[in-house]
């Protein structure tokens, strides 16, 4: 079966509700997928881990999850 669904040509073509899930799951922390980031890389400035992974983590420096740099993260404002 065909779509009748007309994409944007710069984006992959999805139906309109995988990219809308794919938009929930950018606002959600990266490493637990369940809560929304509040600690942004120091080095690299990704915004992608929660108060709660970050403290679990057990270590000041941990691999960004977004970009795999290893940085220290502090809570953004």
């Amino acid at each position: 079966a065909t779509s009748n669904l007309v994409c944007h040509p710069d984006l992959p073509d999805k139906r309109p509700s995988d990219r809308d899930h794919e938009a929930e799951d950018m606002n959600l922390c990266l490493k637990c997928k369940k809560e929304k980031p509040t600690y942004i890389g120091f080095s690299c400035r990704c915004w992608c881990v929660c108060a709660n992974c970050v403290k679990t983590a057990g270590s000041r420096i941990l691999e960004c999850p977004g970009c795999g740099e290893f940085t220290e993260f502090v809570q953004a404002n």
